[in-house]
C-alpha cells in the first residue's frame, strides 16, 4: 500500500501569516502533517533556529519554542503573491515593491518589510543559488532587514 504525501495546496503568500497551508507558529509535527517528513533536519544553535529541508524548501523554526518563523523557497519553486508566480511573472517584483510601500534594497537582497518577504538575486546583483524567496513572520522582521548589510 502506498502512502499519499499530503498536499500543501496553492503556495500563496499571506503576509506575516504563512504560505499556503503552512502557517507561522506551527510546530514541526503540524508542518509534517501538511507536507510529510523532512528530507533533512539541522539545528543552528548560534541563530537559535531549527531547520527542516523538503525538496529544497527550507522551513525555519525558533529553536526553543519549536514554532515556524520563516520559509525559504529556491528558484525551482512555485510561490505566489496575489496569484502571480514570483519567480516567473514579469513585473511582479515591482508590484510587490509598490504594495509594500517601504522596500529596502541592499546588494542582492530586496526586503519587503510590510509583506514579510525578502527576495534574493532578483535584481542586478546575483547570489550563488540564483534566486530565493524568503517569507518570514513578524518576529524576524528586524533580522531580514539586515540581509545584505553585513
Amino acid at each position: 500500500m502506498t502512502t499519499k504525501k499530503p498536499s500543501q495546496g496553492p503556495l500563496d503568500i499571506k503576509p506575516y501569516k504563512g504560505v499556503g497551508a503552512v502557517k507561522f507558529g506551527m510546530t514541526p509535527d503540524e508542518v509534517q502533517a501538511v507536507l510529510g517528513e523532512p528530507d533533512q533536519t539541522q539545528e543552528n544553535s548560534p541563530m537559535e533556529q531549527y531547520h527542516e529541508l523538503r525538496n529544497g524548501v527550507e522551513h525555519i523554526y525558533d529553536l526553543k519554542k519549536r514554532k515556524l518563523v520563516a520559509v525559504h523557497y529556491p528558484k525551482d519553486s512555485e510561490v505566489h503573491y496575489e496569484g502571480a508566480d514570483i519567480f516567473t511573472t514579469k513585473g511582479i517584483v515591482e508590484t510587490m515593491k509598490e504594495a509594500d510601500g517601504e522596500p529596502d534594497e541592499a546588494g542582492a537582497y530586496l526586503n519587503l518589510p510590510n509583506l514579510g518577504v525578502c527576495l534574493a538575486g532578483f535584481g542586478k546583483r546575483r547570489i550563488k543559488e540564483g534566486k530565493i524567496v524568503m517569507v518570514y513572520n513578524r518576529t524576524k522582521k528586524v533580522m531580514y532587514g539586515f540581509m545584505g548589510r553585513v
